[in-house]
Formats: C-alpha cells, sequence, structure tokens
C-alpha cells in the first residue's frame, strides 16, 4: 500500500479541463463509429463501401484491381467519397484516375483531405479506404478536445465540445469517406493557438487547412479582419505583421489553384457558380422547393418533410449566431462572420437534400457555439494583460483564459 500511495503521490493530476476534453473526444469517437460500424456491417465488414463507389463508374475497374474484396454500393447511393479515392490514387492528376470521375478540375481544388490518405498509405491504393476511417475517426476524436479547450479558452464551459458529437453533418462524413472531420479538427486547432497566441505555429496549418476546402480561405480572411480591427485600436506595429503573413497563408493555395488550371484548362471554381445565390434567395427558393416536394408523391413528400423544419431551424440558429458575433469579441467571432455570407448563399444544390445540407452546414454550426455562447469576452484590442496598448477590461467583466493569461502573445512559439 505504501508503494501504491507513493506512485500516485508522484503522479501529476490530469486538470479538469483537460479531463473533459478527453471525454468530448472520446464520445465524439464512439458516436462517428457507430455509423460507420453499422454501415460495414450490412457490406460483409469491408470498409471500402464506405468509398461509396458504383460498379457502373468508370473508376471501378481500377478500385476492384487494387483490391479483388473492393465493395460496391448501388448507383444511386454513390457519393463524393470516390472523387476522394482517386485523388489519393492520383495526388497530382498524372495518372488515369482523374479522367474517370465527375468535375476533376473542381475536386482536385480541395485536395487536402486525400493527400493525407495518400500519405498514410505511402501510394498503397489498397488502403486508402482504411485510411479514409482512420482520418475521420482520429479527426472527429480531435475536433471534439479541441472544442471543448476553445470553449474554455472563451470563459464558457468545456462540455460545449460534445456538440462535435451531436454535429450529423460530421458524423455522416465519417460514413461517406469524407473531409469535414479532419477539416473540423484543423480549424479548431487554428482558432485554439490563435486564442494563445501561439499566431506563428497556427500559420503552416491555416496553410493546410485551405487545401481541404475552398472556403477555407475565409479563415485567414476572418483572422485578417480580426488582428486589423485590432490594429486600427491600438495601433499595434506587431498586428501588421500577424495580418501580412496571413495573406501569405493563401499563397500555397493560389500556386496549386493555377496547377490545377493548368492542368485541366478550367478553373476549379467554375462549378461553383451553380451553388450559389444572392443570399438568403436560394435558401428562401430551397424551403418553397421541399414544401412543394412535400405535397406530392410519396419519394417528394420524404425529402420535402424533413427539409423544411430543418431549414427553418438551422437558418434560425445560424443567424442568431451571426448575430451575436457582430459584437466582434474574439477571433472566433470573425472568422465566424466570414463564412456567413458563403452559407446564406447555398441553393438547392446544397440545401435541399438533407443528407447533403448536414454536411454543407456541418462546419458553420462547429463554430455556432462559440459565436452564439454568451461567453466572458472582452472589448476588441485586449488580448493579453501587460501588453503594450492593451485596453482595460470592463469594469465587473470576468477575465476569460484566453485574455487573462500573462506575458506575450506567441511566447513559447
Amino acid at each position: 500500500m505504501n508503494v501504491l500511495s507513493a506512485l500516485r503521490a508522484r503522479v501529476t493530476p490530469i486538470p479538469r479541463s483537460w479531463r473533459i476534453a478527453v471525454w468530448c473526444a472520446v464520445i465524439a469517437v464512439a458516436t462517428a463509429a457507430s455509423g460507420v460500424i453499422a454501415t460495414i456491417s450490412v457490406s460483409d465488414w469491408n470498409p471500402t463501401v464506405l468509398v461509396r463507389m458504383a460498379q457502373e463508374e468508370e473508376l471501378a475497374p481500377l478500385a476492384r484491381a487494387a483490391d479483388p474484396d473492393f465493395m460496391f454500393v448501388h448507383y444511386h447511393g454513390r457519393g463524393d467519397g470516390v472523387a476522394y479515392y482517386a485523388i489519393a490514387r492520383d495526388p497530382l492528376a498524372r495518372g488515369e484516375e482523374h479522367d474517370r470521375f465527375t468535375w476533376p478540375a473542381y475536386r482536385y481544388g480541395h485536395p487536402g483531405y486525400s493527400w493525407l490518405a495518400w500519405a498514410l498509405t505511402l501510394g498503397n491504393a489498397a488502403f486508402i479506404p482504411y485510411a479514409f476511417v482512420l482520418l475521420n475517426l482520429v479527426g472527429i476524436g480531435v475536433a471534439g478536445a479541441a472544442a471543448s479547450l476553445v470553449a474554455r479558452e472563451l470563459g464558457y464551459t468545456e462540455w460545449a465540445g460534445l456538440a462535435i458529437a451531436v454535429n450529423p453533418g460530421l458524423v455522416y462524413s465519417t460514413t461517406i469517406d469524407t473531409s469535414e472531420p479532419v477539416a473540423a479538427a484543423l480549424l479548431l486547432i487554428v482558432l485554439l493557438l490563435w486564442l494563445r497566441g501561439r499566431w506563428r505555429v497556427a500559420l503552416p496549418l491555416i496553410a493546410a487547412l485551405c487545401f481541404m476546402k475552398e472556403w477555407f480561405v475565409l479563415v485567414p480572411v476572418g483572422l485578417g479582419l480580426w488582428e486589423l480591427l485590432r490594429y486600427a485600436r491600438t495601433r499595434r506595429r506587431d498586428l501588421r505583421v500577424r495580418t501580412g503573413a496571413l495573406v501569405l497563408t493563401i499563397v500555397p493555395f493560389g500556386l496549386w489553384y493555377l496547377y490545377v488550371l493548368l492542368r485541366f484548362n478550367e478553373w476549379p471554381a467554375s462549378p461553383t457558380r451553380k451553388l450559389v445565390e444572392f443570399p438568403p434567395i436560394g435558401w428562401i427558393q430551397t424551403m418553397r422547393a421541399a414544401a412543394e416536394r412535400g405535397t406530392g408523391a410519396f419519394d417528394g413528400v420524404v425529402t420535402g418533410h424533413a427539409a423544411v423544419p430543418l431549414l427553418a431551424v438551422a437558418g434560425a440558429a445560424l443567424a442568431f449566431g451571426a448575430f451575436r458575433a457582430l459584437r466582434l469579441r474574439t477571433p472566433v467571432h470573425a472568422v465566424y462572420l466570414a463564412f456567413m455570407p458563403v452559407v446564406f448563399a447555398m441553393n438547392e444544390w446544397g440545401l435541399l437534400y438533407v443528407k447533403d445540407m448536414i454536411r454543407e452546414l456541418a462546419i458553420p454550426l462547429v463554430l455556432l457555439p462559440a459565436a452564439a455562447a454568451g461567453c466572458a469576452s472582452v472589448r476588441l484590442g485586449v488580448r493579453v494583460r501587460g501588453e503594450p496598448g492593451a485596453v482595460p477590461l470592463e469594469s465587473g467583466v470576468p477575465e476569460p483564459a484566453w485574455a487573462a493569461r500573462s506575458g506575450e502573445p506567441g511566447q513559447g512559439d
């Protein structure tokens, strides 16, 4: 007993905030894993079914050649995982895979998730579906932990990290091999680092995040807006340096976009013109289309009856978050607002079918708790107590962790 007591005395207890973060991660992974297990259980426990490739697709012979046990789905059940799988096999569009799926230029405009799978498998196509499962389960777990730590930094309950576990779009993505869980993890880590003043460490992650999907370019835009507003308030020279560094994070993605343009002789973002309307016309048109389907035949009823209330609730929640974020009290608010014009410009292509809606709105819903919560916030310009030019806190307002930390921002980078 004395030996056990001595060992316990030597072991440093895990801080409560980290324990909660770990629980949020475990619950998120368990929730997503239940969806993955349910899906593969009806397909001979074969994770290749998560790619959602139909046997009629041009890529199917290559998939079967790499893995004779590759599991195909019905043609109507195919999904975006097919494009991610093709890019993971042909990361620079130099092989034959890039000609065997729809909208190749657009798909190669966001290859980050596929590149990670390619790196994990060392280019072995047979292992790519397994790498997707690993990436998404790890991603959703990291996102849960990071969301909890971000909540702590902003001064509200760390259990807000459970919002990741109950985000239907993230859980759905783990069952169809798409990039949202990994992107959510990267985004939350970037915000956590920025809140903690470790902006130099965050910069390469921001550059990597842009490759996950085009609209993540809005992250450096939002953070740049935040730093410019702080500069206007405090006139601190280091804030201009941060803003300039944020501009540079977009350069690698811009160079890749140029490569894709030259490779396919097509602007990668061209198909997105079909996906947006002037805000919020697309939402209104989608709700009307869903309502009309809800009064028709059975298949339409299934779509319309679910889409109308979900659109109403999601739109109200996101709009409330935008209203709260207008205070611009934290960099998270600025990033959330940067996403909102694109979110409310969506149309039927991304919103009419529930499976698409929950995926398209997954990332904004990741940021919603931080944007809408009544966190202990501070005046614009405050970052770290004792910083040159820092603005005093409002009387009676408690300091959140990210504003009360002593030392210069970026200390320890």
